[in-house]
């Protein structure tokens, strides 16, 4: 096995691996939202995937960047949490499997955010791609389903805020580490989700808590924070030493680990239409990411 073969299989598995991670953290958001609003969701599952990178927090180094250098960082922090918090919000609403597809469809929009940004040109196979997907993400709405599934929005502005996010993240990838990146990213984000809670009616939540068996639902939390933090870090390793065309048509396993998992737990069914968005989806995504 030559070295190159021996990188992609590891790519591959770590790219697996955060496709499991994110249907995870998928299903234990939609089990925590019969229960919770949003916003403690997030906030506690950003808390505790923090706990992956603290101790990176007190290496020399890990913080050392350039003025200019924050400030990209903070932007990708924005997009990031905009789109996670759209995404847990419309897990509360929509099947896990179209929520997990429509934010999953970030490839798509990447080429409109770096044609506009990192000046790139938009190939005819790219057209051709965006195209199928975007038919895809037509029938996961269902025009004239409840106004397209209003609902689904949610999901579809997450995969828009991601692909922004990720966009950015290329332009400052060039100039500093993924580590680094990621330790920002964890710790803007608990900030950053933090300060809802102060509109929270915390003597209401405390009573359901303590009413609906408390150390089993602390526990999912706790497992949706590692899990989004094994999400991030083995996403982030799985591009590091192969070409992303090669390794990131996996990432969409996340969708068939997310609906079966929907399907176990929570008895959902996609219909004919959903079905059919998804193979487009998925079709055209990988036709965009190889042919960039």
């Amino acid at each position: 096995m030559t070295k190159e073969e021996n990188h992609i299989i590891k790519s591959a598995i770590l790219m697996l691996t955060a496709a499991l991670a994110g249907a995870i953290v998928a299903n234990s958001v939609k089990g925590l939202s019969f229960l919770f609003n949003t916003v403690i969701i997030y906030f506690f599952t950003r808390l505790f995937s923090s706990i992956g990178v603290f101790p990176s927090f007190f290496k020399k180094g890990t913080f050392l960047i350039k003025k200019n250098q924050f400030f990209l960082i903070l932007l990708i922090a924005i997009f990031y949490n905009s789109s996670m918090y759209t995404y847990f919000y419309s897990l509360k609403t929509i099947s896990v499997v179209d929520a997990s597809l429509l934010f999953n469809s970030a490839p798509l929009y990447v080429p409109f955010f770096a044609s506009f940004w990192l000046n790139e040109k938009i190939t005819r196979w790219v057209w051709v791609g965006m195209i199928i997907s975007f038919i895809g993400v037509i029938f996961v709405l269902q025009p004239g389903v409840g106004l397209f599934k209003a609902s689904a929005l949610w999901a579809l502005a997450s995969g828009v805020a991601m692909a922004a996010s990720q966009t950015c993240n290329r332009k400052v990838a060039q100039q500093v580490s993924s580590k680094t990146i990621v330790a920002y990213l964890i710790l803007f984000s608990t900030l950053i989700s933090a300060v809802p809670l102060f509109f929270v009616d915390w003597r209401t939540l405390w009573s359901e808590w303590l009413h609906h068996r408390p150390l089993f639902w602390l526990g999912i939390l706790i497992l949706a924070g590692i899990m989004s933090w094994v999400y991030q870090l083995a996403r982030t390793l799985a591009i590091v030493k192969v070409k992303v065309a090669q390794i990131m048509p996996l990432s969409y396993a996340g969708v068939v680990f997310a609906g079966l998992l929907g399907w176990f737990f929570f008895h959902e069914v996609p219909d004919f239409l959903s079905l059919t968005g998804t193979v487009c989806v998925i079709a055209g995504s990988i036709i965009v990411i190889r042919s960039r």
